[in-house]
């Protein structure tokens, strides 16, 4: 959407820059406040832009650091991932089980990509960002994903209203699993020193929350799956 300025908005615009002598300071301030109550509407607008510009300068770094650190974002062993390992195209996921916009909008399409794209590789990324009941759920995920069980229980996390510790075990049993034994497999010093890589990783590559993912090179910050996706497809005919 476009921001457009009404002819009374121009004329008091002209006025200012012509040095106040139409109106003067305080009629153009009154003008600009009386349209922005008029048309609320264009803060939004502005909102969104500088939003959007934001995002272009994060993906733009984002280049740079993913060139520099491939291995550590394609090819870490200990990252849970499905699919070929030797795929052509791989997505890497940086997400925490109490992000809402993982839960709602990410994870759901991921799951979805993973059916739709078999010849892909999924590669996730335990990035608990949102305190110790996160931390708890990334540690038993990795756990999980030392029985083989990660899927399983990344889907059921994520559609779990409240991730706390009851919730945790409840899922790990209903998965065929022992809770003591998958928190204490996720949460050795291996895992921990893996957790705390992710972290400065994300930090390097610029990422200011989950989720985010990478695709060839290039950082999709947020649940934007239709970008997702379109790298995928591009990724496959490159």
């Amino acid at each position: 959407m476009k921001f457009q300025l009404n002819a009374t908005a121009v004329v008091l615009i002209v006025g200012a820059v012509a040095g106040g002598t139409f109106l003067g300071v305080k009629g153009f301030e009154w003008g600009v406040h009386h349209y922005i109550v008029s048309h609320p509407e264009v803060l939004l607008e502005a909102e969104q832009a500088y939003a959007a510009k934001q995002d272009a300068a994060m993906v733009a770094k984002a280049k740079l650091a993913i060139q520099a650190h491939k291995a550590e974002i394609f090819s870490d062993a200990r990252d849970p991932f499905v699919g070929p390992a030797n795929a052509k195209v791989t997505v890497v996921q940086f997400a925490d089980y109490r992000c809402p916009h993982c839960k709602a909008e990410a994870a759901p399409a991921v799951l979805a990509m993973i059916r739709k794209h078999p010849d892909v590789k999924f590669v996730f990324k335990e990035w608990p960002i949102f305190g110790a009941p996160s931390q708890a759920a990334a540690h038993a995920a990795l756990g999980a994903w030392k029985q083989g069980k990660y899927l399983p229980v990344y889907q059921a996390f994520m559609a779990e209203k409240t991730i706390d510790q009851a919730a945790i075990d409840r899922i790990l049993r209903e998965q065929g699993l022992d809770p003591a034994k998958t928190m204490a497999l996720g949460s050795t010093a291996d895992t921990a020193k893996q957790m705390l890589d992710t972290e400065r990783l994300a930090m390097q590559l610029g990422a200011q929350g989950t989720p985010a993912f990478i695709i060839g090179d290039t950082m999709v910050p947020g649940a934007h799956m239709d970008d997702v996706e379109a790298l995928i497809q591009k990724g496959r005919k490159g």
